[in-house]
């Protein structure tokens, strides 16, 4: 029976591992799966009890007045230690009362770039109809596919009954390409503090994350005929040549494309489509850094060479400009507009330095 490997992970952009040799689908297996995968999302939705900074205090008074009370055999002492450890156990019983019924959710918007703040919301429901939920937190843990230097965190004070709340947070991912995000923790230390309950639910979800676009991107931009003379290309005010059509206007465009009489008389945005005069196409290139030197170095000047396209493609496309991504010798298929842009990012994002 050959087992299930997966391939050592490269160096580079951030990519879920391909598996080598998939195992077949065996009743067996499918039978194991049926029972295993529901086991294990019970045992990630068990509770798990730590005390906090002020309840390891509490602890530690607890064992300080139980001390005195062995000491001295004091009745007063003992109606104290028993009164701290009922709070313990009211604790627990209260946070689960918290947690129960709670279902998440995680939406990020788009466009994500790596290194840069990427703004979505936390979804919570509460199943339950009538009994709420009390100081929620939650927080994104990291995974073995997902490189974050700073994870969404949220505070839910008060959840009502039925209801549902929605709470903003901000993900920064290191690196630019595909990252996978897992599970989610949600905790509470009400009512008194002394212990934070948890436990953990499966959120899959992929994030396309594109490069880090560097401002000196404009330099990276060259004719489409490919003539390499050096120079940096001007920006070009966008397409004033023959009108094409009539379109919509699309989120993200300027004003001025704006048809002002059609757009009254539809009472929508319509945007005029006009051919790009000579010279509105540009050329973006990346290329491996030459041969020779650590593994590291190259690996460098080739993210610096992403990011520059990454700032190239950018700067054309918000002009209106037509770019031609040249990625390994290889062209892709002249792009602009907001969905070209996309496009041209989205390779970008999961493009891979070769071996030499």
């Amino acid at each position: 029976m050959r087992l299930l490997r997966r391939s050592r992970a490269p160096s580079g952009p951030l990519l879920p591992p391909e598996l080598v040799a998939p195992r077949p689908i065996t009743p067996l297996r499918r039978l194991g799966l049926a029972v295993f995968a529901p086991l294990r999302a019970y045992v990630r939705a068990w509770r798990r009890v730590s005390p906090t900074p002020e309840g390891w205090i509490f602890m530690a008074t607890s064992g300080a007045v139980a001390l005195a009370a062995l000491n001295t055999g004091n009745n007063l002492l003992y109606l104290v230690f028993a009164a701290m450890l009922s709070l313990v156990a009211l604790s627990g019983v209260l946070s689960e009362s918290s947690l129960r019924g709670v279902q998440v959710k995680r939406r990020i918007a788009g466009p994500v770039y790596a290194g840069r703040p990427a703004r979505g919301v936390w979804v919570l429901r509460n199943k339950r109809r009538w009994i709420p939920n009390l100081a929620l937190d939650l927080q994104e843990l990291p995974g073995p596919h997902a490189r974050l230097s700073q994870v969404g965190m949220a505070t839910v004070p008060y959840l009502p009954g039925g209801a549902e709340e929605r709470r903003n947070g901000t993900w920064v991912f290191d690196v630019r390409g595909i990252h996978r995000l897992g599970r989610v923790r949600v905790s509470t230390t009400w009512p008194f503090g002394i212990l934070r309950k948890w436990f953990e639910v499966e959120i899959s979800s992929d994030v396309l994350v594109y490069p880090t676009p560097a401002p000196d991107g404009e330099a990276a931009l060259r004719p489409a005929s490919g003539r390499d003379g050096g120079q940096v290309v001007r920006p070009r005010r966008g397409a004033t040549g023959d009108i094409r059509g009539l379109r919509d206007h699309r989120a993200g465009e300027e004003l001025r494309s704006v048809h002002w009489r059609t757009s009254a008389r539809l009472r929508r945005r319509v945007a005029v489509e006009r051919d790009a005069e000579d010279g509105g196409r540009y050329q973006v290139r990346v290329d491996p850094p030459p041969p020779g030197g650590s593994p590291a170095n190259r690996l460098e000047q080739y993210e610096t060479t992403v990011s520059r396209a990454a700032g190239a493609v950018l700067a054309a496309t918000g002009r209106g400009d037509e770019v031609v991504l040249r990625i390994g010798g290889r062209d892709l298929a002249p792009a602009s507009g907001p969905e070209g842009r996309d496009r041209l990012l989205s390779r970008l994002a999961v493009t891979r330095l070769e071996s030499p």
